[in-house]
């Protein structure tokens, strides 16, 4: 259990400093080409679910917590179905992690 949580967490932290990373750098970098802007909700919405599931790893004590967390998970997996018909890789490894994540779910109750 401490091993899958670790792997959750370090996948999280991952995901989502890469994802920030991303979304800053690549702001400046498409304005400088004449593009449009991404959202806010597209840029810092995959952060937020990442810096969730974190906290619910690191926390897995706190019941409300992890409940808060599956269903923002549960949306994110909603979302990342339709995102299968523009990106198998990505929406299958979203899919895959949300899977993950909901094994451990399941198992800290």
């Amino acid at each position: 259990m401490l091993a899958w949580r670790w792997s959750l967490g370090v996948v999280a932290v991952l995901i989502g400093g890469g994802w920030l990373a991303l979304a800053l750098l690549g702001d400046s970098f498409r304005s400088s080409l004449g593009a449009s802007s991404v959202d806010v909700i597209t840029q810092f919405a995959p952060v937020l679910v990442a810096a969730l599931i974190l906290a619910s790893v690191l926390l897995p004590g706190h019941r409300l917590l992890l409940h808060v967390t599956a269903l923002v998970v549960a949306a994110a997996c909603v979302g990342l179905v339709f995102l299968l018909r523009e990106s198998v890789v990505v929406g299958g490894l979203g899919l895959l992690y949300g899977g993950a994540w909901f094994g451990y779910y399941a198992k800290s109750l």
